[in-house]
């Protein structure tokens, strides 16, 4: 297994560290791919809602508004996909 990691623009304080056989490898495309829409759901639940600042303390209660939040993201996608064509 290998990790993933998102290319960025190499800057002088920042160079690149991806090697030109992790860029080409097949699976890291399909990765920055799958990468994208886990951020979307992250930037949903921030937009306005309870991500944005979470008000709540302890491991098992933020847990809790995660689940919450990513079932509310799944009902908002399947009202999307069940649209008649």
């Amino acid at each position: 297994m290998a990790p993933h990691v998102a290319e960025y623009t190499p800057n002088p304080k920042w160079p690149s560290f991806l090697t030109e056989a992790e860029r080409t490898h097949p699976g890291f495309a399909i990765s920055q791919r799958k990468r994208k829409l886990v951020e979307k759901v992250f930037g949903w639940a921030k937009l306005d809602r309870p991500l944005r600042q979470v008000k709540l303390r302890g491991l098992k209660r933020v847990d809790w508004l995660m689940q919450l939040v990513a079932a509310a993201h799944n009902l908002r996608r399947m009202q999307t996909l069940l649209q008649p064509a």
